[in-house]
Order: structure tokens, then sequence, then C-alpha cells
């Protein structure tokens, strides 16, 4: 994992000098398998927040949808356009 989800091209080189095999970004996302297992991908994977409140099994069950509502307005108030996304804020 990448010191409070930073890195750079700079920081991705050292990782691939350093022969590592796997980086953790701090943004949210979903890794796609198998591609985000195939080149420098593996260098940048995303990742979902833990809470402690909920059980976990109930938090990876809620990662899988791909599809919220609240997505949908967020962006019609943003004014942004309706084009499909991989990865939402």
């Amino acid at each position: 994992t990448y010191p409070y989800g930073q890195y750079d091209e700079v920081t991705l080189e050292c990782c691939r000098a350093l022969k590592f095999e796997v980086g953790f970004t701090g943004e949210f996302g979903k890794a796609r398998l198998p591609d985000a297992l195939h080149g420098g991908a593996r260098l940048r994977l995303p990742r979902s927040v833990i809470f402690g409140d909920r059980s976990i099994a109930a938090q990876c069950e809620s990662t899988h949808v791909d599809w919220r509502p609240s997505w949908t307005i967020r962006r019609w108030m943003r004014r942004e356009p309706a084009t499909p996304r991989t990865t939402y804020p």
C-alpha cells in the first residue's frame, strides 16, 4: 500500500525496479479480474474501505453492486454527462 495512497510514475518505476508484484492505491474501486493482474495495473489496484461497525460479509456483498442511484444523482447534480464509468467516488 502506498503511503496515504499517494503514488506517481517515479514511485511505480521504483516498485518495478524492486520487483514488487502488487501495489494498492487509495482510489476507491474494484479490480476487475483477470485484467487487473496484467501489466502495470497490478501496481495500481484500487481498494475499498472496511468499516468496523458492519459485518465484513455485508460489506463484501455491497461492493458487488456496480450501480447505485446515488451515483446517478451526484452526476446529475454536478451536471456531468451520463457516460458509463468503471469506478465511482
